[in-house]
Order: structure tokens, then C-alpha cells, then sequence
């Protein structure tokens, strides 16, 4: 499933899309890009499955990594986990396209 978010930088707000692309027992990826522009997108891997379901743990932060692509503000790759997690949190049996 596909979802977006928009990613507010000062007084610019970017429309985002995401997508969980792979998840797996103790990872899960997912792929972000502009809606302008589908050919710049990065991925991102956390370990929010392994975390929340094999260690049970609900308070731990998860950890996320840039898997492929470029990040060249860090501010901005600090939002866009936080939305994508709140999305998670709020849609908690969102689909995977690639399982």
C-alpha cells in the first residue's frame, strides 16, 4: 500500500509518497519520493518488526537506516521517520506490496 506524507521544512511543505516495499521477521524497508519528481526516492530499512513483535518491547526507539539513495538534510530524514512511524502507528496493518 501505498501512503503519503507531507514533510513540513520551514515554510515549504513537501508532498511525500511511501511505500513498505519488503518486510521480513526482523525488518521491514521502505521506499520515499516527491510526488513531482518519482525519480529521485531513497530506502529505508528499520528494525520495528523485530523490535515490536520478537522482543515485545513497545518503548524502545526503533533504529533506521538509508539503504539506498542520498540524504543531504538530516533534519528533513529525522521528519520523515517520524511520519512514516506515525503513520505505522495509526495504520497498523498496512499491506505489503513485495512479501
Amino acid at each position: 500500500m501505498v501512503f503519503w506524507i507531507n514533510l513540513k521544512l520551514g515554510s515549504r511543505i513537501y508532498h511525500m509518497y511511501c511505500e513498505r516495499i519488503e518486510k521480513g521477521q526482523s525488518f521491514e524497508k521502505f521506499m520515499v519520493w516527491p510526488r513531482d519528481n518519482p525519480r529521485k526516492w531513497i530506502i529505508l530499512q528499520t528494525n520495528r518488526p523485530l523490535i515490536r513483535n520478537k522482543l515485545n518491547l513497545k518503548t524502545k526507539r526503533y533504529s533506521w537506516k538509508v539503504i539506498e539513495g542520498e540524504i543531504k538534510n538530516q533534519r528533513a530524514f529525522e521528519e520523515t521517520i517520524e511520519l512514516i512511524e506515525k503513520y505505522l502507528e495509526d495504520h497498523p496493518d498496512t499491506p505489503t506490496i513485495h512479501q
